[in-house]
């Protein structure tokens, strides 16, 4: 309608429609790498603290060369223990009974707030570990 004047398209705003596509689409980054590449190891523990032990750096005694070329410097692999407080993640929604019932099927809403809030807290919980980590 970029053609038609300014008034002419505010006449017409009453007769045009507004279309909805699909469902609510993500624009937040929601993808979490750090416990995908940590490994997801679980075992139940009780007390204070827990104490691992890590490999944390490679030899750097590891190297290409060509003839008559000097090797590298010896290296060794190295090692830490790191301790960790015990801790745990919360997170709290809230929602209304009228916002439940108003988003109660698809064609009043395009998700149902109960679980929109949950999905997102779940994701948000997900991230907030990932900064921790």
């Amino acid at each position: 309608m970029a053609f038609l004047g300014a008034s002419v398209a505010s006449t017409l705003s009453g007769v045009l429609k507004d279309v909805y596509l699909g469902s609510v689409v993500e624009q937040l980054n929601n993808e979490v790498l750090i416990p995908q590449r940590i490994g997801r190891e679980s075992q139940d523990f009780s007390g204070n603290q827990v104490v691992l032990s890590v490999h944390k750096q490679r030899s750097a005694g590891v190297f290409a060369r060509g003839e008559n070329v000097q090797f590298a410097n010896p290296g060794a692999q190295l090692y830490a223990k790191p301790v960790y407080d015990i801790k745990a993640l919360y997170g709290r929604v809230r929602i209304t009974g009228l916002g439940r019932v108003k988003t109660a099927t698809q064609a009043g809403a395009f998700l149902k707030v109960l679980e929109g809030e949950i999905n997102g807290m779940r994701n948000d919980l997900k991230m907030d570990l990932a900064r921790q980590l």
